[in-house]
């Protein structure tokens, strides 16, 4: 159980990390995209500024759980605009970067672009890592199984602790909800909302 625990913490974490990382990443390319030439680069940077709003919607909408999956559930609505965003924005910047006129601002803005969508793609990949269903079974299986053997040893004694019996049930009903509420960080109460703040303040800064 505590090794659950630990990996569950360390997966929350790491989710953590990723909107630090889009949140940097974002405004880099939107500063490197500005090294192209003129109306290019502001059409560019508009269009950027069009995705990232994309992006902080996503996850400001309401969304679902899909038990059978243990996924979240988003907009399908929204992701495909994502998708369509991403697209006209990665062929526009290809576009402006031709073999036959390549500028070397190309070489930093484009680099910089796809370490932008390499980011949500890791978000995104995050958001379903879990652990194997063999290990809840494993730990509700090991809760019930301490609870069997924790009232065989009670019933043989004359004095019952309803202390220690409702201590011991509460202490493996709270590690089992906060293993599972860590897991999915939009829906319980340990919830990574506050750090999505972030990115909506790199898309507030490219107004």
């Amino acid at each position: 159980m505590a090794f659950t625990i630990s990996g569950a913490l360390q997966r929350f974490d790491d989710r953590r990390q990723l909107v630090l990382q889009e949140a940097a990443a974002v405004p880099a390319a939107y500063d490197r995209l500005g090294l192209l030439d003129g109306q290019v680069a502001r059409d560019l940077q508009s269009q950027l500024k069009e995705y990232v709003r994309a992006r902080v919607e996503l996850y400001r909408m309401q969304h679902d759980f899909l038990l059978w999956q243990r996924m979240e559930d988003f907009s399908p609505e929204q992701q495909n605009q994502l998708v369509n965003h991403k697209d006209r924005l990665w062929k526009a910047a290809v576009a402006a970067c031709p073999k036959s006129a390549y500028q070397p601002a190309c070489g930093l803005a484009l680099p910089a672009l796809n370490s932008a969508f390499e980011v949500a793609r890791l978000r995104a990949g995050a958001a379903e890592k879990h652990p194997p269903h063999i290990i809840y079974a494993m730990l509700f299986g090991l809760g019930l199984g301490c609870s069997l053997l924790a009232g065989f040893g009670m019933s043989a004694s004359r004095a019952k602790s309803w202390i220690h019996m409702l201590l011991f049930a509460g202490t493996l009903t709270i590690a089992l909800y906060i293993v599972t509420d860590m897991e999915y960080p939009r829906l319980g109460l340990i919830r990574i909302e506050a750090f999505d703040h972030f990115l909506a303040d790199a898309y507030e800064q490219m107004q």
